[in-house]
């Protein structure tokens, strides 16, 4: 969808960047699950004022200059999943551990290599309307040729448009695109959500890729094929 809203580029241009909805000004707090060596999403999140929250078992600390106030970020060595134990944390008790005021309008960036519909599913309406703007890098879209996984999908892409619209999608060029009987579905995409009650909507986007999406690997920028959004 178009919005009020024009596109912004928060991050490197190149991996780790990614597109959002110029809507950033109130929003207090980034949360972003999935730690990896570049953290220009997040750096760029802190120096525009938001305080940020990284989880990650895989990796033992958060990958930040040493410039950065510590003050500014928090990291727990945890994956976010299902359930709260020695290994995983939910949506739930991360954000009521962070010590963000209720109230306030949050960010989410979640790149947890197909956790991410569980995180969907098993986290309550109230805490993912507390997101202003949610990206997600989903994968495994190839998977929704099987009617069980599109199921189980589906009911997180319904999760989510219910109090949010979808405002970009990027496929990951590293990850390629699946042809089958003249239908392309990207393997890996970035899909941005702004919160309904933020957005006037416009009508559909129909020019892709965005002038400002960027190369994820495969040395091009790889374009949203055209049944998606015709």
């Amino acid at each position: 969808m178009v919005t009020q809203y024009p596109l912004v580029l928060i991050g490197p241009n190149g991996d780790g960047g990614y597109l959002v909805p110029d809507a950033l000004d109130g929003i207090t707090a980034c949360f972003s699950p999935g730690v990896a060596d570049n953290s220009g999403f997040e750096r760029a999140c802190i120096d525009r004022g938001m305080r940020v929250s990284m989880a990650d078992y895989s990796v033992d600390a958060a990958s930040l200059d040493a410039d950065v106030d510590p003050r500014r970020y928090a990291f727990v060595k945890k994956f976010i999943g299902a359930v709260d134990d020695d290994r995983h944390l939910t949506m739930e008790t991360w954000i009521a551990d962070s010590g963000v005021p209720e109230g306030d309008d949050l960010l989410l960036q979640m790149d947890i290599e197909g956790a991410e519909f569980t995180a969907i599913l098993t986290t309550p309406d109230r805490l993912l309307t507390r997101f202003k703007v949610m990206i997600f890098e989903f994968h495994d879209l190839h998977l929704l040729w099987d009617r069980s996984f599109l199921r189980f999908a589906g009911a997180a892409f319904d999760k989510l448009l219910r109090n949010h619209v979808c405002v970009h999608v990027h496929p990951n060029g590293s990850g390629g695109v699946d042809r089958r009987s003249g239908v392309e579905i990207p393997r890996v995409a970035e899909f941005t959500f702004l919160r309904r009650d933020a957005a006037e909507v416009q009508g559909y986007a129909t020019r892709f890729p965005h002038p400002l999406d960027h190369d994820n690997g495969l040395g091009r920028v790889l374009p949203l094929p055209t049944a998606w959004y015709q």
